[in-house]
């Protein structure tokens, strides 16, 4: 069967040490021996739009496709990435 690794994370805001932190710990899952790979992030209290430090961040990572989420219906509160 095969599995699927993801990696959560509320960050409470954005912020370039934000995003730093996030990719220390994808860092620190990819030293795992048996499945080094995350499949989806899920972050929450993102910036709502492209830019963003986490953003860029994830954009950045080869093979991976962001999408942003607004926590309300119409728009408003904080995103999701």
């Amino acid at each position: 069967m095969p599995s699927i690794r993801i990696l959560t994370g509320n960050s409470t805001g954005e912020s370039f040490p934000k995003a730093a932190s996030l990719a220390a710990e994808a860092a620190t899952h990819a030293a795992h021996a048996t499945h080094p790979v995350i499949d989806i992030y899920l972050i929450q209290e993102a910036q709502q739009g492209a830019g963003g430090a986490i953003s860029n961040y994830l954009t950045g990572l080869a093979g991976y496709t962001v999408h942003h989420i607004h926590e309300n219906l119409g728009g408003g509160g904080k995103g999701y990435i």
